[in-house]
């Protein structure tokens, strides 16, 4: 009998900075090892999801206080979502090129961490459980 033991696949993507002509000015190599983050991944897009109506209700009701307050913990936890999903090299190049313009930054990112990285985990999350049910079903 052989038993195989692979490596889980990474997610790999080049994201390109264009200036406003269209230009690539910064191409980013993004290798990200989904399997080991997904459920980071997840937990920190809740609270970015939470913290986006948080602020959409503040902004509502005209509460500046509550405003700022959660304008600061909106920044921090896409900060935190930019760090696991492009790595802190790649996140020091994409707020360098942003000016550390956060709403710029969310306009034109967070698509690509919705569409590419958060059904990634997804899948990899689900993948993980069905995985673990065969290998404890053939365990018994």
């Amino acid at each position: 009998m052989t038993y195989k033991a692979g490596r889980a696949k990474k997610l790999c993507d080049t994201l390109e900075l264009t200036d406003d002509s269209g230009n690539t000015v910064k191409k980013l190599e993004i290798q990200l090892d989904i399997d080991m983050t997904a459920r980071e991944v997840s937990s920190k897009y809740e609270n970015f999801l939470n913290l986006s109506k948080q602020l959409r209700a503040a902004q509502e009701a005209n509460n500046k206080d509550e405003f700022y307050r959660t304008v600061s913990l909106y920044t921090l936890a896409m900060d935190q979502l930019f760090s696991i999903a492009f790595g802190d090299r790649n996140k020091a190049e994409i707020y360098e090129f942003y000016e550390d313009n956060y709403l710029e930054m969310a306009e034109k990112l967070m698509p690509y961490i919705f569409a590419r990285i958060i059904p990634a985990a997804a899948e990899s999350v689900k993948r993980k459980k069905k995985d673990l049910k065969r290998a404890f079903k053939q365990k018994l």
